[in-house]
């Protein structure tokens, strides 16, 4: 009997939290994970970690939003000491994903944006390029506090290195956990 009183009180409070959140048109948000290389950027750099911050609108009563994110990520290389960073700036729209009487909001997310790469190797320097993301998340209430978690598909565009022919373009996955505001 304490376990489904329990139970019910705790899924009221997931409720009640995530539909106060969803009704604020405007969220500051932070988060921190994990960052995945994929793809060519996968075979040169290890598992890394990232920290965002967000500024978000989404008009009462429409399942679509804006979000603005800034980001700084970073790898370890696989080989040898050196560090990759990865600075970004993106314009994304947000498309939640309607769920009745469900304690979780799930949304789609994408946009556009402009990523700085650098590394710490000797006589390198940073460079800026156009990029995407597209990824999948979902927000839902947790201790009063609105979080979210998703995953996101960014590639960086780059020129070719004329001597090698090897694209100087990345793709990488960063998985986050974030609080919104």
């Amino acid at each position: 009997m304490k376990r489904s009183i329990f139970g019910a009180a705790a899924l009221a409070l997931a409720l009640s939290a995530s539909t106060v959140q969803a009704q604020r048109p405007f969220s500051v948000g932070v988060a921190l994970g994990a960052t995945v290389p994929v793809q060519e950027f996968g075979k040169f750099a290890d598992l890394g970690y990232h920290g965002m911050v967000s500024l978000g609108f989404t008009p009462p009563a429409l399942p679509v939003g804006v979000r603005i994110d800034g980001a700084f990520n970073e790898l370890k290389a696989s080989n040898d000491s050196l560090k990759y960073r990865v600075m970004s700036l993106t314009a994304n729209a947000t498309i939640g994903v309607p769920m009745a009487m469900s304690p979780i909001s799930p949304y789609v997310i994408g946009g556009l944006g402009i990523y700085n790469f650098d590394n710490d190797a000797p006589n390198t320097k940073s460079d800026s390029n156009l990029g995407f993301n597209i990824g999948i998340g979902t927000k839902f209430g947790l201790a009063g506090f609105g979080t979210f978690i998703e995953a996101r598909y960014h590639y960086v565009t780059g020129e070719d290195d004329p001597t090698t022919g090897v694209s100087n373009s990345i793709s990488y996955i960063p998985i986050s956990f974030g609080i919104t505001f």
